[in-house]
Protein backbone atom coordinates (compact mmCIF):
# COMPACT_ATOMS: atom_id res chain seq x y z
CA UNK A 1 0.00 0.00 0.00
CA UNK A 2 2.98 2.66 0.84
CA UNK A 3 4.37 1.87 -2.30
CA UNK A 4 1.25 2.25 -4.29
CA UNK A 5 0.63 5.38 -2.41
CA UNK A 6 4.59 6.62 -3.55
CA UNK A 7 4.13 5.58 -7.05
CA UNK A 8 1.07 7.34 -7.48
CA UNK A 9 1.86 10.63 -5.96
CA UNK A 10 5.16 10.24 -8.20
CA UNK A 11 3.13 10.29 -11.39
CA UNK A 12 0.81 12.91 -10.28
CA UNK A 13 3.89 15.16 -9.73
CA UNK A 14 5.19 14.22 -12.90
CA UNK A 15 2.04 14.82 -14.79
CA UNK A 16 1.64 18.39 -13.10
CA UNK A 17 5.67 19.22 -13.90
CA UNK A 18 5.15 18.02 -17.32
CA UNK A 19 1.55 19.91 -18.46
CA UNK A 20 2.00 23.32 -19.48
CA UNK A 21 -0.82 25.12 -17.70
CA UNK A 22 -4.16 26.24 -19.61
CA UNK A 23 -6.39 29.25 -18.56
CA UNK A 24 -10.26 30.16 -19.39
CA UNK A 25 -10.73 33.75 -20.20
CA UNK A 26 -14.54 35.16 -20.90
CA UNK A 27 -16.46 37.81 -22.41
CA UNK A 28 -19.40 38.85 -23.26
CA UNK A 29 -21.81 40.02 -26.57
CA UNK A 30 -24.98 41.74 -26.72
CA UNK A 31 -27.00 40.60 -29.71
CA UNK A 32 -29.08 43.62 -31.03
CA UNK A 33 -32.56 42.27 -32.28
CA UNK A 34 -33.62 44.87 -34.65
CA UNK A 35 -36.52 42.52 -35.94
CA UNK A 36 -40.22 44.41 -35.05
CA UNK A 37 -41.85 40.90 -36.33
CA UNK A 38 -41.60 40.15 -32.50
CA UNK A 39 -43.98 42.84 -31.04
CA UNK A 40 -47.59 42.48 -31.06
CA UNK A 41 -49.17 39.01 -31.88
CA UNK A 42 -46.22 37.58 -32.82
CA UNK A 43 -44.91 38.15 -29.57
CA UNK A 44 -48.00 36.96 -27.84
CA UNK A 45 -48.14 33.04 -29.51
CA UNK A 46 -44.20 33.06 -28.82
CA UNK A 47 -44.97 33.76 -25.16
CA UNK A 48 -47.75 30.73 -25.49
CA UNK A 49 -44.93 28.64 -26.69
CA UNK A 50 -46.59 27.82 -29.85
CA UNK A 51 -43.43 29.03 -31.61
CA UNK A 52 -39.84 29.66 -30.38
CA UNK A 53 -38.63 33.45 -29.81
CA UNK A 54 -34.63 32.58 -29.59
CA UNK A 55 -34.97 31.07 -32.76
CA UNK A 56 -32.58 34.40 -34.29
CA UNK A 57 -30.52 34.32 -30.95
CA UNK A 58 -29.66 30.22 -31.72
CA UNK A 59 -28.64 31.02 -35.33
CA UNK A 60 -26.30 33.94 -34.16
CA UNK A 61 -25.08 31.06 -31.71
CA UNK A 62 -23.67 28.95 -34.36
CA UNK A 63 -22.79 31.62 -36.76
CA UNK A 64 -20.06 33.01 -34.08
CA UNK A 65 -19.11 29.40 -33.69
CA UNK A 66 -18.54 28.46 -37.09
CA UNK A 67 -15.13 27.87 -38.46
CA UNK A 68 -14.86 30.04 -41.11
CA UNK A 69 -15.26 33.08 -38.60
CA UNK A 70 -12.75 31.15 -36.62
CA UNK A 71 -9.98 30.80 -39.41
CA UNK A 72 -10.30 34.77 -40.10
CA UNK A 73 -9.46 35.33 -36.43
CA UNK A 74 -6.61 33.26 -36.14
CA UNK A 75 -5.59 34.28 -39.35
CA UNK A 76 -5.22 37.70 -38.38
CA UNK A 77 -3.49 36.93 -35.51
CA UNK A 78 -1.05 34.95 -37.13
CA UNK A 79 -2.03 32.12 -34.94
CA UNK A 80 -0.52 29.75 -37.51
CA UNK A 81 2.86 30.63 -36.56
CA UNK A 82 3.73 29.86 -33.01
CA UNK A 83 6.80 30.35 -30.85
CA UNK A 84 8.00 28.12 -27.65
CA UNK A 85 10.58 27.10 -25.32
CA UNK A 86 11.08 24.58 -22.83
CA UNK A 87 10.64 25.62 -18.81
CA UNK A 88 11.51 22.67 -16.81
CA UNK A 89 9.53 19.60 -17.82
CA UNK A 90 6.82 21.54 -19.82
CA UNK A 91 6.98 23.83 -23.07
CA UNK A 92 6.06 27.15 -22.48
CA UNK A 93 3.84 29.31 -25.58
CA UNK A 94 5.27 32.65 -26.47
CA UNK A 95 3.04 35.04 -27.44
CA UNK A 96 3.43 39.31 -27.16
CA UNK A 97 6.81 37.73 -25.10
CA UNK A 98 8.44 36.22 -28.08
CA UNK A 99 11.77 37.48 -28.77
CA UNK A 100 11.96 37.22 -32.05
CA UNK A 101 9.48 36.96 -35.20
CA UNK A 102 9.40 34.84 -38.32
CA UNK A 103 8.96 36.39 -41.59
CA UNK A 104 8.13 33.67 -44.56
CA UNK A 105 8.34 34.62 -48.33
CA UNK A 106 5.46 32.25 -48.72
CA UNK A 107 3.52 32.05 -45.69
CA UNK A 108 0.33 30.75 -47.17
CA UNK A 109 1.25 28.03 -49.08
CA UNK A 110 3.97 27.26 -47.08
CA UNK A 111 4.08 23.18 -45.52
CA UNK A 112 3.52 22.40 -41.97
CA UNK A 113 6.63 22.50 -40.56
CA UNK A 114 8.97 23.01 -37.36
CA UNK A 115 12.63 23.79 -36.57
CA UNK A 116 14.51 25.58 -33.57
CA UNK A 117 16.30 28.38 -33.09
CA UNK A 118 19.02 29.51 -30.99
CA UNK A 119 20.36 33.07 -29.86
CA UNK A 120 24.18 33.48 -30.05
CA UNK A 121 26.12 36.62 -28.90
CA UNK A 122 26.06 39.78 -30.88
CA UNK A 123 22.39 38.88 -32.46
CA UNK A 124 23.90 35.82 -34.21
CA UNK A 125 21.19 32.54 -34.76
CA UNK A 126 21.71 29.18 -35.60
CA UNK A 127 18.40 27.15 -37.06
CA UNK A 128 18.50 23.67 -37.11
CA UNK A 129 16.11 20.44 -36.68
CA UNK A 130 13.73 21.26 -39.72
CA UNK A 131 11.19 18.82 -39.94
CA UNK A 132 8.09 18.61 -41.64
CA UNK A 133 4.53 17.03 -40.14
CA UNK A 134 4.47 13.71 -40.80
CA UNK A 135 7.68 13.06 -42.28
CA UNK A 136 11.36 12.43 -40.76
CA UNK A 137 13.58 15.18 -39.71
CA UNK A 138 15.72 17.15 -42.47
CA UNK A 139 19.53 16.49 -42.37
CA UNK A 140 21.01 19.37 -42.98
CA UNK A 141 23.71 21.45 -41.70
CA UNK A 142 22.84 24.01 -38.92
CA UNK A 143 22.18 27.66 -40.88
CA UNK A 144 23.68 30.57 -39.70
CA UNK A 145 22.15 33.90 -39.96
CA UNK A 146 21.57 37.48 -38.31
CA UNK A 147 18.81 39.72 -37.12
CA UNK A 148 17.15 40.67 -40.14
CA UNK A 149 18.64 39.08 -42.88
CA UNK A 150 16.91 36.77 -45.51
CA UNK A 151 18.04 32.96 -45.60
CA UNK A 152 17.34 30.62 -47.40
CA UNK A 153 16.10 27.04 -45.38
CA UNK A 154 14.69 23.40 -46.51
CA UNK A 155 11.27 25.05 -44.92
CA UNK A 156 11.31 28.16 -47.76
CA UNK A 157 13.06 31.98 -47.41
CA UNK A 158 12.40 33.09 -43.88
CA UNK A 159 13.34 36.25 -41.97
CA UNK A 160 14.02 36.30 -38.27
CA UNK A 161 13.39 39.70 -36.58
CA UNK A 162 13.88 40.85 -33.27
CA UNK A 163 10.92 42.06 -31.25
CA UNK A 164 11.00 44.63 -28.50
CA UNK A 165 11.28 42.10 -26.33
CA UNK A 166 15.04 41.35 -26.83
CA UNK A 167 17.15 38.83 -27.11
CA UNK A 168 19.38 39.24 -23.73
CA UNK A 169 17.10 37.06 -21.75
CA UNK A 170 17.77 34.14 -24.44
CA UNK A 171 20.61 33.93 -25.01
CA UNK A 172 21.91 29.92 -25.52
CA UNK A 173 18.03 29.30 -25.27
CA UNK A 174 16.60 26.94 -27.91
CA UNK A 175 13.51 28.80 -29.24
CA UNK A 176 10.94 26.57 -31.07
CA UNK A 177 9.33 27.87 -34.52
CA UNK A 178 5.95 25.44 -35.30
CA UNK A 179 4.04 26.64 -38.65
CA UNK A 180 0.64 25.03 -38.59
CA UNK A 181 -2.31 24.83 -41.27
CA UNK A 182 -4.72 27.36 -40.86
CA UNK A 183 -7.66 25.12 -41.10
CA UNK A 184 -6.40 22.43 -38.27
CA UNK A 185 -5.97 25.79 -35.90
CA UNK A 186 -9.18 27.06 -36.44
CA UNK A 187 -10.46 23.78 -35.76
CA UNK A 188 -8.54 23.31 -32.43
CA UNK A 189 -9.67 26.74 -31.06
CA UNK A 190 -13.45 26.13 -32.31
CA UNK A 191 -13.23 23.39 -30.11
CA UNK A 192 -11.68 25.57 -27.34
CA UNK A 193 -14.53 27.77 -27.47
CA UNK A 194 -17.82 28.00 -25.84
CA UNK A 195 -20.83 30.06 -26.60
CA UNK A 196 -24.00 30.17 -24.32
CA UNK A 197 -26.76 32.04 -23.75
CA UNK A 198 -26.69 34.32 -20.33
CA UNK A 199 -30.44 33.64 -19.76
CA UNK A 200 -33.28 32.37 -21.69
CA UNK A 201 -35.04 35.54 -21.44
CA UNK A 202 -32.10 37.70 -23.03
CA UNK A 203 -30.00 38.29 -25.94
CA UNK A 204 -26.56 38.06 -24.08
CA UNK A 205 -24.23 35.89 -25.51
CA UNK A 206 -21.00 34.18 -22.72
CA UNK A 207 -18.32 33.48 -24.65
CA UNK A 208 -15.47 31.62 -23.32
CA UNK A 209 -12.33 29.95 -24.79
CA UNK A 210 -9.22 27.74 -23.12
CA UNK A 211 -5.73 28.52 -24.05
CA UNK A 212 -1.97 28.17 -23.01
CA UNK A 213 -1.81 32.22 -22.87
CA UNK A 214 -4.31 34.61 -21.22
CA UNK A 215 -3.39 37.12 -23.56
CA UNK A 216 -3.70 35.33 -26.87
CA UNK A 217 -7.17 33.95 -25.56
CA UNK A 218 -8.24 37.61 -24.72
CA UNK A 219 -7.15 38.92 -28.53
CA UNK A 220 -8.83 35.60 -30.25
CA UNK A 221 -12.56 36.75 -28.16
CA UNK A 222 -11.64 40.04 -29.13
CA UNK A 223 -10.60 39.21 -33.00
CA UNK A 224 -13.62 36.79 -33.57
CA UNK A 225 -16.34 39.08 -31.87
CA UNK A 226 -14.93 41.96 -34.76
CA UNK A 227 -15.00 39.09 -37.53
CA UNK A 228 -18.86 38.35 -36.73
CA UNK A 229 -19.83 42.54 -36.59
CA UNK A 230 -18.26 42.60 -40.27
CA UNK A 231 -20.16 39.85 -41.56
CA UNK A 232 -23.06 41.01 -40.24
CA UNK A 233 -22.55 43.79 -41.72
CA UNK A 234 -21.76 42.85 -45.04
CA UNK A 235 -25.16 40.41 -44.71
CA UNK A 236 -27.05 43.60 -43.62
CA UNK A 237 -25.37 45.29 -46.76
CA UNK A 238 -26.91 43.25 -49.33
CA UNK A 239 -29.99 42.84 -47.85
CA UNK A 240 -30.21 46.89 -48.38
CA UNK A 241 -28.54 46.85 -51.65
CA UNK A 242 -31.58 43.80 -52.70
CA UNK A 243 -34.42 45.58 -51.04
Amino acid sequence: FVAAVIIAMTIAVFKILTTTPVYQRNASVLIKDNDQKSSGTMQEIANLGIISSNTNINNEILTISAPVLMQEATKRLGLDLQISIKEGLHTLPLYNDAPVSVVLDKRETAQPFTFKIKVVEDKSLVLYDFTFFAEEEIHVKDIKTRIGQTVKTPVGNLRIDETPVGLQDFLGEEITVTKYPYNAVAARYVGRLSVALADKESTILNLSINDEVPARADDLLVTLVEVYNEHWMHDKNLIAEST
